[in-house]
């Protein structure tokens, strides 16, 4: 009971903070490669275009399922950016606007590739670590034969003839 209890604590502490580190390491390499990457790729787009997605005051898809699952649905904001286009005629160049979209794509994909490749080194490191740590242990011998409990002779006794 307390020990089943005990494991099953201790598993998901340690999941929690496996979770909490990994998202850390995570979301602060994928802010720091998305940085200066992202806002250079998007200087072709028309300005308001541009402002509602580094600020990301607006989503760039109304649900999960419009995106298809994508973080960065990149045919979401050429179409976005093609409307934009339309209704704003000679505001900016629409070849350079969706290129930047594509440059914009390209941009997340390494940061993303980035911080999942960063999660995976530092488990690589905890992973050693964890390794390292069991050579230490020290090697204790396992007993080679039962020993008699303690309360057998109390048994004994007390069952009598």
């Amino acid at each position: 009971g307390v020990a089943t209890a005990s494991a099953t604590f201790s598993r998901a502490l340690g999941g929690t903070v496996g979770l909490a580190v990994f998202g850390t390491v995570f979301g602060a390499t994928l802010a720091t490669q998305l940085g200066t990457p992202l806002p250079a790729a998007a200087a072709d787009l028309p300005p308001p275009l541009r402002a509602q997605l580094s600020v990301g005051t607006q989503p760039i898809a109304g649900t999960v399922q419009e995106s298809g699952g994508r973080m960065f649905p990149a045919e979401e904001v050429k179409a976005r950016v093609q409307r934009y286009l339309q209704e704003h005629p000679g505001e900016a160049d629409a070849v350079a606007a969706l290129s930047a979209v594509d440059r914009m794509d390209e941009a997340f994909r390494a940061a993303l590739t980035a911080a999942i490749r960063a999660g995976f080194h530092v488990g690589l490191v905890l992973g050693l670590l964890g390794l390292a740590l069991t050579f230490l242990l020290p090697d204790l011998p396992l007993r080679r034969a039962r020993s008699p409990r303690a309360s057998a002779p109390q048994a004994e006794a007390t069952s009598g003839p």
